[in-house]
Parts: structure tokens; C-alpha cells; sequence
């Protein structure tokens, strides 16, 4: 992460995308977007509190977006599977 306390607007690559914004608060949110084959967007929203750049915490938040990356690819995945016949 260069830049993990700054905003960033979502961009169109495909069919994921991601976003990130500060409050003032002092939380970072991250929202991660995805569409599935239907083109509907599915959107997994991860928030942290900003604390300052400790190691352990850039791999928590690092950990918490994979997981987030990956439900919403199995949540994609699913009904895509599902119309090709693929998963019983």
C-alpha cells in the first residue's frame, strides 16, 4: 500500500474494482465491487482504524481485503456455476 490514508475513487478494470475513503473519524473503509455474469454489482465493505504504519497492521488490513476479495469471488462464482451446469 503507497498510500493507505488517502482517498481513491473506484475504477472500471473489468469486472472488479475497488475503493478507499478516510473519515474523519479516523477510519479507512475500503469498498471492494464486483459483477457477476448477470451484470449485477456485489460490493464487500471492509473498515480500519488508521493507526500508524506498524507492520502488523498493514498485514491484518492486507488479510481482511483477501478475504473480503474472496467471498465476493465465490459469491460470483456460485450462480455462474450453477447455470453452466457445472456444480450439482
Amino acid at each position: 500500500m503507497t498510500r493507505p490514508t488517502t482517498h481513491k475513487r473506484p475504477t472500471g478494470r473489468g469486472c472488479f474494482s475497488w475503493a478507499r475513503a478516510v473519515s474523519a473519524s479516523g477510519t479507512i473503509t475500503w469498498r471492494l465491487y464486483q459483477s457477476d455474469c448477470r451484470l449485477r454489482t456485489l460490493c464487500a465493505i471492509v473498515r480500519y482504524p488508521i493507526n500508524h504504519q506498524c507492520e502488523l497492521v498493514n498485514m491484518a488490513v492486507a488479510d481482511q481485503l483477501r478475504k473480503a476479495r474472496n467471498r465476493l469471488r465465490a459469491l460470483v462464482g456460485a450462480p455462474g456455476r450453477t447455470t453452466t451446469g457445472v456444480a450439482q
